[in-house]
């Protein structure tokens, strides 16, 4: 078929995409060489309008999987939606039209960060007082919210005994009660990570909640087997362990089915207590599941939707904190799971089915409890234990759900992008009849943008509040699935366009910020910071393109040396004595505002301008139905 040019009207626009993305690059030889003119320009010299039909030419998906190499040299799978697949897209095209560079030739491209666990010191370090485990305890309920909500505090401080509440006969001590309580400090450890004694302590708590797991467990399946491989999966995520903690994840799924947990039919003839619990830990095991497998692309399992979850937290068990954070999550996860199976079913991702998802997520944001939608400056400033679990929860809950709106949406933006690098022209369809197609599939590459950039520059003010902990270990793939597409998004621009440049370097600043601690975001801030390095080059190249074209009619015939010496213009200096005393604030706004230019509104000497910037930043509510109170 050869390529042709074509309106594009809504359904054409939706069997197009049926193709997916991976008909974007066309006409492109196996050696790597354009088939078309370096400006985009077709055989007969003119510009195509859209996106040529697809050929039987070479093609590079960006929905195709990946196999990589684990740390030890094993092939693994990594879906067509993940990050690291959409990667290898992003460098084949950025190779392609920018030639190679830092980003496209890394030398670990090809493999898979995993980081293997630290060997255990359990000889050297003393056991960690009172409060050190408490404090570990309360790192872990922050870290986890919106996650996990598999056991409460006064169930963590009585397995350890720091706690006078005695346990009922269903909660009664013992090991493998001990080694979800050795989990929770091992999570709390390694996240916090205030020393090098802290992530010591998480490799030995981790090891001690292992080897209950792997003694005997595996034989007899348990609501604590559920517990202990999804708190295991939990810390792999966070030491960079992700195959790892995939397999753990896996364990835990076929363990609750084996329970019955999937099966709702069966809670009606449960006690109280006991059906609460199992919920929640299923409703744990979703969220997670469906978290993990939406980054790395394997979503096998799925949780099959429970319209009446609700009715069934009337308990008690509802007004602890991790419920209010969990359950949304949950039904937030359902939607995404649905919107998944329906791609799996029809093959394809159309403007209409996309518009739908987006509905149902707006439905969704604007259903959302009250605490989650407003976040208080009187919240910020008071630094508890119970308020940051509750902010990081909003943080976790509002990053999945623009995580959602990026992996729906991400085809339709490289559709724009391929068409921008293309230098393809709108002009000869302008008037042409039938466009809605086309204008929704821009409307949806901007909300792709969009969303990206509200959860980076969300995570920014959160990080600049002091609200991140070091360790995040979903958040920094979020962030960096969001900074890949908005540097991909500024290497297409013609212009620098200012707030997604903003939100670019901030993706990066968040990365930097958990690198202390997280290999995996070293790795994320080192790509992007590659692929910074090509945008500025390729920003370069056209402005040198500009001259070059412009030098052909006009001269430049007056420069000035730099090196000379400057001249007196004190006299350009002098106020006018009506123009009033020169003070303090207006001599330095203006070089202050130009200075920090770069950071919208930041001050780190000034609390409340950071409070600004949270409540400025952190969501939309116009476009996506959420938003924070600055009162």
């Amino acid at each position: 078929m050869s390529d042709s040019c074509v309106y594009r009207d809504s359904s054409t626009y939706d069997r197009l995409q049926c193709h997916g993305t991976s008909s974007l690059l066309q006409s492109l030889p196996n050696d790597g060489t354009f088939n078309n003119t370096a400006d985009g320009q077709d055989e007969n010299g003119k510009h195509p309008a859209c996106i040529p039909a697809p050929t039987n030419r070479t093609r590079i998906p960006t929905d195709r999987s990946r196999m990589l190499l684990s740390s030890k040299g094993e092939k693994v799978y990594t879906g067509g939606r993940s990050s690291l697949s959409y990667l290898d897209f992003v460098r084949k095209v950025i190779r392609r039209y920018a030639g190679a560079s830092s980003f496209t030739e890394a030398g670990f491209k090809d493999s898979m960060l995993e980081i293997d666990p630290s060997p255990t010191i359990s000889e050297v370090l003393p056991e960690p007082d009172e409060e050190q485990r408490k404090g570990f305890i309360e790192t872990y309920f922050e870290a986890s919210s919106a996650i996990l909500d598999l056991v409460s505090r006064e169930e963590v401080y009585a397995y350890l005994g720091l706690s006078s509440v005695r346990l009922g006969e269903t909660h009664r001590h013992n090991l493998s009660e001990l080694a979800i309580a050795h989990l929770v400090l091992a999570i709390g450890s390694q996240c916090r990570g205030l020393s090098p004694s802290d992530l010591a302590y998480a490799s030995r708590y981790f090891a001690q909640g292992q080897q209950v797991a792997f003694n005997g467990l595996l034989c007899d399946p348990s609501m604590n087997m559920v517990r202990l491989f999804l708190l295991m999966a939990f810390y792999l995520l966070g030491a960079c362990h992700r195959n790892a903690a995939c397999m753990y994840l896996g364990i835990a799924w076929k363990a609750a089915n084996t329970l019955g947990l999937h099966n709702k039919d069966h809670y009606q003839f449960l006690a109280r207590g006991e059906r609460n619990f199992r919920l929640r830990t299923w409703k744990s095991l979703c969220v997670m599941n469906t978290i993990v497998n939406s980054i790395l692309g394997r979503l096998e399992h799925s949780c099959p939707p429970w319209t009446e979850d609700r009715r069934n937290d009337t308990t008690d068990l509802q007004t602890q904190l991790g419920g209010h954070t969990v359950n949304p999550a949950y039904e937030l996860c359902n939607i995404i799971d649905g919107f998944e199976h329906t791609l799996g079913k029809e093959r394809c991702n159309t403007s209409t089915l996309t518009e739908k998802y987006l509905h149902d997520l707006r439905r969704w944001s604007q259903s959302l409890p009250t605490e989650l939608r407003h976040i208080s400056s009187i919240s910020i400033t008071n630094s508890n234990f119970e308020n940051r679990e509750h902010l990081l929860g909003s943080v976790q809950v509002t990053c999945l759900y623009y995580f959602a709106v990026v992996l729906a949406t991400r085809p339709f933006l490289t559709s724009n992008i391929m068409l921008k690098l293309g230098n393809c022209t709108t002009k000869s369809s302008v008037a042409a009849p039938g466009m809605d197609g086309t204008r929704t599939s821009v409307h949806l590459a901007q909300v792709c943008v969009a969303s990206a950039t509200y959860m980076v520059k969300m995570s920014q003010a959160a990080m600049e509040t002091g609200y991140l902990l070091r360790n995040m270990c979903h958040l920094k793939a979020w962030i960096f699935a969001s900074g890949l597409l908005l540097g991909f998004t500024l290497f297409a621009e013609e212009g620098i366009a200012t707030e997604t440049d903003e939100a670019f370097h901030a993706a990066r600043s968040v990365l930097l910020y958990l690198s202390v601690l997280s290999p995996q975001a070293n790795r994320y801030h080192e790509i992007l910071t590659s692929l910074s390095e090509v945008i500025n080059h390729q920003r370069l190249r056209r402005v040198e393109e500009r001259r070059r074209i412009t030098s052909q009619f006009v001269d430049q015939i007056l420069n000035f040396d730099t090196h000379l010496p400057g001249i007196n213009q004190s006299y350009l200096n002098r106020r006018s004595e009506n123009d009033g005393p020169t003070t303090e604030e207006n001599h330095d706004t203006a070089d202050l505002d130009a200075t920090f230019s770069f950071i919208p509104g930041l001050n780190v000497d000034n609390s409340a301008n950071l409070l600004m910037q949270w409540d400025a930043f952190a969501i939309d509510g116009q476009t996506f139905g959420m938003y924070m109170d600055s009162t």
